[in-house]
Formats: C-alpha cells, structure tokens, sequence
C-alpha cells in the first residue's frame, strides 16, 4: 500500500522544507546572474542635469543646542538640500536655499526661524540592497520622505535613477504629459521674456493652480516632463536669478508644487490619509475623521516656518495636523512646556473677544479651572516677549472665523505665516484667561485672502466642494 503524502507528518513536512529552500536558493542565484548579465547589457543612464542658473550659497547647520535634543547631530543632506537651519532673512532679491516667498508689502522684523525638522527616519540595508539591484525595472516609488524634508534641489535622486529605455518605452497617460510639458513651455518663454510678458504668468498660475489638484501624475511624468530641473522647471520661478521678476504668489504655489513633487507624493486628493468613514459630530464638523495608520505624518513640534509655505492651504483642521502645520486635531493651540507655542488656529465664534486686523491678532486663551491657566494658555505665556527675543508662532486661520472677517478664508484652513506673542494680558483672574496680542514679521509675503493671490484657490474649492457633496450622498 503506498503511504499518502502529508505535511502533517513531521519527517515528509522537513523534507518538504528543505527542498523549498532549495528550490529559493537556486532560484535567487538564478535571478541574480539574470540582473548582472542585463545590468551590463542596459544602456547607459540619463547624462546629469545641467548647472543650475544660480547656485546658491551652501548653509551651516546651527548647534545641535538650538535645535533640540531629537535632531541628529549630523544629519545626512543633499549637496543642496533644506538644511536644517537659521534662516537669517526672508528677502526677495535673493534666491538662497532658505529663502521663503515674501514680499516688502508685509509688515514684521526679519524671521530669524528654527527649522526644528524632525529626526529623518532611516533606511534599512535591506531596503538600499532591493533597490540597487532593480537594474531593469522602473524605479518604485516609495513613500514621501516628510519625515525629514530634505528637499533637494539638484534635482532630488530619484529624478535620474531612469534610464533611457525606462523612458522610452513606459506606458504614460499622454494627455497629462501634454499639460505638463504645456507648463514647462511657458516658464520657459517666461524666462525668455526676461518677465516681459504678463499674460505668461496669468497662464503659468493657473496651469500650477489646476496641477495641485486636477493632474494624477506620476514619478515617470514629472521626469518626462523635465519640470524639476533647476534650468527649465519649477526652480526657475522661485529659485533662480529670474525669481525677482516673479509674482509672490506664483512663487509660493511653484516652490509649494516642487517640495511635494520631489518628495514624490503626486496624490492629488485633498483629503489624502484621511478615513473619513465615520459619521460626523451633530455639529456638523468632521471631528470623527482620523488620520490612516500606514499614512506617513509630519510632527508640527517645531518653529517656524519649516517645510510651510505661506498661504498653504488645507481643508480640515485635521490635515494641517497630516502635513505638520499645526498638531492638535481640534485644539487652537499646539505647544510644550517651557517651550512656548509652535502654532495657533484662528477659529473665532467664541466669547473672548478676538480680534483679527491681519498683521496684528489679539487672540484669548480659554478657560482654566482653580486659578490655574491651561496648558495652551500656558504654551502662549511662555512665548510672550518683546519683538524678535522669542520664537515666532505659525499663524493658521480657519473658515469658522466669523464671516465679517476680511482674513478668512472660504474653506478650511490657510497658513499665515509667522506671529511674534508681544504681549498678554489677564482679563479673568479667576478663570485665568489671558489675551494675547500677536504682530505678524516683516518680510513675509501678504496674506493670501483676496485677489487671484487668494488661497483656497478655485480649484482647490471646487475639489473639497465635490468630497463633502459625495459624503453627504453617502450620509458622512
């Protein structure tokens, strides 16, 4: 009688393993001389990038004192990335690695800005190895590197990790490279105009206002497109000697549009890592929204502007809290103790009294209990002082501010900039709510709520307009 064979039995079950193990050993030898024998065989790599128009001055990094406890002592950049640094200065006409969009129409002293960045998650060996030997297949893409923000500007690696056949041969949405290879077009007859010609740049904003949100591109369109090179890209409307001659707003949206590109994260959807399969508050408020577990996060515990733009926008509180804007889901400050305050939401509705003029903001604390402020109450104190002796808090203003208010943006959530605490003062000693009165820097580009500068933009409005009509038919 023959014997059936069976994994439960314990000597056929070691057999079996054993000649599975053989079977993978041979077969990743296999698959290793198939990659070396057509690694030698490819074609050579796409030739380097040209020199930039204009190199900027390279940063030192602060002492590791300034920057606090969890930022690595020496942390890994690209030869020209965003350092982790001091930005001395936000001036215009010069179009430095830290230079932020600004203009000379705002009102405050120069930003003297920490960027506390995070610690830069790293990759394993395991990782690097998988990747160096994907010799013949299309660069995967990984998840966006926000964790540290070190954006290149070379352009980033990745950007030339294709090879002639990959882009050559590569299946590709055609409409899509179409637009963009419309709007590398135009920023290049806008740099041959020497900024001669305005209805150049009245195209140029609205095909960045249409890519942020309409156009599902990908790693394989953005390099077909040559739109993150320094010389014919994006850079050359906000980090080139061209950039003087840009407009302040069309600046922030091409820089905002390189970061997330070069970070790869081409998701479009402005409700990105967000579950929204929960039903909402009475209220009607998205308070039961939460951000997806495997969704890569920024942490907001720094100050300044960091990897922000001025004018960046978000349709709920909970996405600013995503991209590192500001770090409470539903709380209007976000701080630590004995550090101060790294950012306030500007939300009104409330009995404080707050009052918004723009540059300045008188904004209240809420209530605490047994003589005792809370801890946001707590967070502002500690930032109070004179102008430019503490560090800045990030200014974000809501769509529940009241509608009389000129600053408010039509949805969601706008960042403002950088607000020094310059004064405070207590107007219930019993329920220890104080009043503080927040002046906005110098060199900051103005606040993005009127004009075509506006933030939301159209687009960005229609496309949250469009989610919420989709939700409320699903009874979210």
């Amino acid at each position: 009688m023959v014997k059936q064979f069976s994994l439960s039995n314990p000597a056929y079950k070691k057999a079996y393993d054993e000649a599975v193990a053989q079977c993978k050993e041979l077969n990743a030898k296999k698959r290793a001389e198939k990659a070396a024998a057509e690694k030698a065989q490819a074609p050579d790599k796409m030739p380097p990038p040209p020199e930039p128009i204009a190199r900027a001055e390279r940063e030192t990094s602060p002492p590791d004192s300034v920057l606090g406890d969890d930022v690595p002592s020496s942390p890994v950049v690209a030869k020209t990335s965003l350092k982790r640094t001091k930005e001395p200065s936000d001036d215009l006409t010069s179009p430095t690695l830290s230079s932020r969009v600004t203009s000379p129409e705002a009102s405050s002293p120069p930003a003297s800005t920490v960027l506390g960045l995070p610690r830069i998650r790293k990759r394993s060996k395991k990782t690097q190895d998988s990747n160096a030997n994907a010799a013949s297949a299309s660069p995967e893409p990984a998840a966006p590197s926000y964790a540290g923000w070190q954006i290149e500007r070379d352009p980033p690696a990745w950007y030339n990790s294709f090879t002639r056949s990959q882009l050559s041969s590569a299946t590709i949405d055609r409409d899509i490279l179409v637009k963009l290879q419309r709007l590398k077009d135009l920023i290049r007859d806008f740099k041959e105009s020497r900024g001669n010609d305005n209805a150049l740049l009245v195209q140029i904003r609205q095909e960045l206002h249409e890519a942020e949100v309409r156009y599902k591109v990908t790693d394989l369109l953005v390099r077909k497109s040559r739109l993150l090179f320094l010389d014919e890209g994006l850079p050359v409307l906000f980090f080139s000697e061209s950039v003087t001659l840009v407009p302040w707003d069309v600046r922030a949206d091409a820089e905002e549009l390189y970061n997330k590109w070069a970070l790869r994260d081409f998701d479009n959807d402005v409700m990105r890592g967000i579950d929204m399969t929960h039903p909402k508050a009475k209220s009607g408020q998205r308070n039961a929204d939460r951000i997806m577990k495997d969704y890569p996060r920024i942490r907001a515990n720094f100050y300044g502007n960091g990897h922000l733009i001025n004018g960046q926008w978000w349709p709920t509180q909970l996405c600013t809290v995503r991209d590192g804007a500001h770090g409470a889901a539903q709380g209007g400050i976000y701080g630590t103790e004995g550090g101060g305050a790294f950012s306030v939401v500007l939300s009104g509705g409330n009995h404080y009294g707050d009052r918004d003029e723009g540059d300045e903001v008188w904004y209240a604390g809420t209530d605490g209990a047994d003589g005792k402020a809370t801890a946001n109450t707590s967070y502002m104190l500690a930032s109070v002082g004179p102008r430019g002796t503490k560090e800045p808090v990030r200014v974000l203003r809501s769509h529940n501010l009241p509608q009389s208010n000129r600053f408010r943006p039509q949805r969601g959530f706008r960042y403002d900039g950088l607000y020094d605490v310059v004064d405070s003062q207590c107007t219930d000693v019993e329920k220890q709510i104080y009043r503080f009165h927040l002046v906005r820097r110098q060199g900051q580009a103005p606040i993005r709520y009127q004009g075509v500068e506006a933030r939301p933009t159209p687009e960005e409005i229609e496309a949250y307009d469009k989610i919420r009509s989709a939700l409320a038919g699903l009874g979210f």
